[in-house]
């Protein structure tokens, strides 16, 4: 009897408990840079500007002094001419950032505007984010602008520290101004003909001249 339940109990546990591993959903541990930008979209041909944005969407790790951040746009979306000095952080950030620990620099000859890290060794908490505020001009064509952020470090090794070391930002870049052109309307109908008009009356009857006079009897 007792060897029964003993085998009752390694049959029913065999059951319960799966043949393999189950599968665990893996995190990411690494630093993933995402690049929003505001205004999501542009007109051609405008002095303009744009806050450029990086979040980490990632896990929570290390961003490490000399990390780099290099922003650059393509051809459509316009050409940078000019860019704030300060990055704006949250107010308070969670990773502990101030303005003062960003360096930024540019625009390069290339239209590039680099972002690099100055302060202290921290931790790049997962959802937090800097900007910088970029001013441009848009592309003269309408299409696909993009923002793109490249990451690169001075000292520190980025393996591990961060999963992706890269992201873009498509924006659209329009015209405005052009407004279609409205079909030709379809030529109306012939109207009706106008009835006929009322006869005219008949003039009144002119009257009769006078009798001329008798001649007179000769002598």
């Amino acid at each position: 009897m007792h060897k029964l339940k003993v085998g009752l109990c390694i049959l029913l546990s065999l059951l319960l408990c799966p043949l393999w591993p189950l599968p665990t959903q893996a995190q990411a541990t690494g630093i993933i840079p995402n690049v929003t930008v505001e205004p999501g979209i542009f007109q051609t041909s405008q002095t303009t500007s744009a806050v450029v944005s990086v979040t980490n969407v990632g896990g929570s790790n290390t961003i490490a002094n000399g990390d780099r951040f290099s922003i650059t746009f393509n051809t459509t979306l316009g050409t940078v001419t000019s860019v704030n000095p300060q990055v704006f952080v949250s107010q308070p950030s969670p990773s502990g950032f101030s303005p003062i620990q960003f360096l930024v620099q540019g625009p390069t000859q290339t239209g590039e505007v680099a972002v690099t890290y100055v302060g202290p060794n921290r931790t790049f908490v997962a959802g937090d984010s800097f900007s910088v505020h970029i001013d441009f001009t848009s592309g003269s064509l309408a299409g696909q602008g993009v923002v793109l952020v490249n990451l690169t470090a001075f000292s520190t090794p980025i393996t591990g520290r961060y999963t992706l070391t890269g992201d873009n930002q498509v924006v659209p870049v329009v015209n405005f101004n052009i407004s279609a052109t409205g079909a030709t309307g379809a030529t109306g109908a012939t109207g009706a003909t106008g009835a006929t008009g009322a006869s005219g009356t008949t003039g009144a009857t002119g009257a009769t001249g006078a009798t001329g006079a008798t001649g007179a009897t000769g002598a």
